[in-house]
């Protein structure tokens, strides 16, 4: 997973309660930085995702949150 990849929770990122609000308000992101964090193993990087709302949800749900790479899975491509 690398910046710019399109992204959504993954089973195991939607069923933890600090992901809530994301899982409730929010329908995908955008992969906007990684961070490595010290004291972990190097393939435990943080992904900083920008969350966009869902079409009818509060827009203050639009903010940035850290998550590991097991919350996260690559968001369907749709074809035309």
């Amino acid at each position: 997973m690398k910046v710019g990849d399109l992204v959504k929770l993954s089973a195991k990122g939607s069923t933890q309660d600090q992901n809530f609000m994301v899982n409730e308000f929010c329908s995908f992101g955008i992969v906007v930085s990684t961070q490595y964090r010290s004291g972990y193993a190097p393939q435990n990087l943080l992904y900083e995702v920008q969350w966009f709302p869902k079409k009818q949800s509060h827009p203050t749900h639009k903010r940035n949150y850290r998550h590991w790479r097991y919350e996260l899975k690559h968001h369907k491509k749709i074809r035309s």
